[in-house]
């Protein structure tokens, strides 16, 4: 009779295992998930931003938020298919510790790359890089990013660098 239990116990968690290992990374910032359907309706009920229309037929929100209690700007693109393909918050470097807590707990450990960067007075400062995810969805946090004041999470699917290619070979081209 154990042994039955036991078989049955086995199967059940591998077949929950192979269940999960299928399943791509789901990332959610305060409920509007990466690479899911939402609308301009759906954002402002969930972040308080409104939407507008962009190039292309997306919708782009941008406004104040919260990440960790900390105040955020948003920068949120839904896709010409209506999926949300890009969040960008933008906030005080000196709320990222308790950001990159706030991200791991709900993530896990991320990948953490570490480097040296430098201001225009010459003062150096560790910069850390922290990564959830794959290719298709992923979450990335710089410790600083433009100035050693500011950090920045941006959530991506595959959709967005190559939704910016194209206009960046425009801008690219105006001098």
């Amino acid at each position: 009779m154990k042994q039955v239990f036991f078989a049955l116990t086995f199967a059940a968690l591998v077949m929950v295992s192979n269940a999960y290992a299928g399943k791509k990374n789901q990332f959610d910032f305060k409920g509007v998930v990466l690479g899911e359907v939402a609308t301009p309706e759906f954002i402002k009920r969930k972040l308080g931003t409104d939407c507008g229309a962009g190039t292309d037929g997306v919708q782009v929100c941008n406004g104040g938020v919260t990440i960790a209690q900390a105040p955020a700007a948003m920068n949120l693109v839904i896709g010409k298919t209506g999926r949300v393909i890009r969040i960008l918050l933008q906030f005080s470097s000196d709320d990222y510790g308790n950001v990159e807590q706030a991200l791991s707990a709900k993530f896990g450990a991320p990948t953490v790359h570490r480097s040296v960067v430098q201001n225009g007075s010459g003062a150096r400062f560790d910069q850390i890089q922290s990564y959830w995810g794959d290719d298709d969805a992923s979450v990335t946090l710089h410790r600083y990013a433009g100035t050693v004041r500011q950090s920045v999470v941006y959530f991506s699917t595959a959709e967005d660098p190559a939704m910016r290619k194209p206009n960046a070979a425009a801008v690219n081209g105006d001098l």
